[in-house]
């Protein structure tokens, strides 16, 4: 099927399927407190625990484990370990990043395979699951892909009594609503880390403002994720070309690092001169295995402004009602966390 008809046939059946009985604005099994855990291993510390209470946290969007591209072959990897030690009385709910590239291979048997996996780890470590999401960046050349699989999975995860959801970032909004029982939208990283603009990356209020017009038709139910995390941007010396996201280095290290005058204290105006060279282990932008740091590069630090998300917030509630029934944050992690006050997460959850 080309794509083209494929989208006319989607586009169709969407819209069908929002004149059934839910409404566009209706989560199934929305809670008012959720949060997203993308780490490999849980493992809560006394912050995050006392999080959960204090915040009324009743769901987790615990990252499962990766679907890469391998041997030319899909397979997992990063799964997560310490499932037993989830928090009582909390729903966690499966979650599996797929790579788009990876749709290409055993399309046929992916969706039995993932579905499979997900169900023998919940029983092995006494998870009662009720939802399975899916989390991937697709694009319009590799929706009928990732659709078909979609529509396999929702068929297997319903024998289960399970529901099915995915994410849906801000530009997937212009295409047909994948065939699941609800999404999250995902507004963060709506900005271009290889842009020294003055814009925040991770969010940028008016980064999100083109795309809220899609909102009100959007044909599946909706609730929205922001985020509460930091970026330490790294650009080259000379050009400024962007090189690497750290991994929360100690920007505080004096052998290494060495602040940069500002003006104010805003996020995107924390920067560091980079004073002694080192090999950074993670990928960087270009896929490579890894980069270096070197004398006279640029660490910024980007961190959304509490004025930036809560705007956000209420942009996306003006367009879509209901749309905040349901918020989840990006993500469980007290090293991120710690940089926003309760005061706004209480803001963000109940506003």
């Amino acid at each position: 099927m080309g794509i083209r008809v494929f989208y006319i046939l989607a586009a169709a059946l969407t819209v069908a399927l929002a004149a059934c009985n839910r409404g566009p604005g209706d989560v199934p099994g929305a809670v008012p407190a959720a949060v997203y855990y993308w780490r490999t291993t849980m493992s809560l510390d006394s912050a995050e625990r006392a999080f959960l209470t204090r915040h009324h946290v009743e769901k987790m969007y615990v990252r499962f484990f990766d679907v890469v591209l391998r041997g030319g072959h899909a397979v997992p990897n990063a799964t997560i370990t310490g499932l037993d030690s989830v928090p009582p009385g909390v729903e966690v709910v499966p979650t599996v990043f797929i790579m788009e590239n990876s749709l290409r291979a055993d399309s046929a048997l992916l969706p039995g395979l993932l579905v499979k996996r997900v169900k023998q780890m919940c029983e092995t470590h006494g998870i009662a699951a009720r939802e399975l999401q899916v989390d991937c960046d697709w694009t319009l050349r590799s929706m009928p892909l990732y659709y078909k699989m979609l529509e396999a999975m929702r068929s297997q995860t319903g024998a289960l009594g399970w529901r099915l959801s995915a994410t849906v970032r801000l530009h997937q909004l212009s295409m047909p609503a994948p065939p699941v029982d609800y999404g999250v939208l995902m507004i963060y990283n709506t900005g271009d880390v290889r842009r020294r603009d003055g814009t925040d990356p991770i969010l940028d209020a008016r980064h999100v403002a083109p795309y809220l017009r899609r909102l009100a038709d959007y044909p599946l139910p909706l609730c929205a994720a922001y985020p509460c995390f930091t970026w330490q941007l790294l650009y080259a010396h000379g050009d400024g070309h962007f090189k690497a996201i750290l991994r929360d280095d100690d920007l505080g290290d004096t052998t290494r690092f060495r602040g940069i005058s500002t003006l104010n204290s805003q996020p995107l105006n924390l920067s560091y001169l980079v004073t002694r060279n080192s090999e950074l282990p993670e990928s960087n932008s270009d896929g490579s295995a890894s980069t270096r740091m070197m004398v006279g590069d640029t660490v910024v630090v980007a961190r959304p402004t509490e004025h930036d998300i809560l705007a956000t917030r209420d942009a996306l509630e003006a367009h879509r009602p209901g749309i905040n029934r349901q918020v989840v944050l990006y993500s469980m992690n007290s090293n991120q966390m710690k940089h926003y006050n309760d005061s706004l997460y209480e803001k963000i959850f109940n506003p």
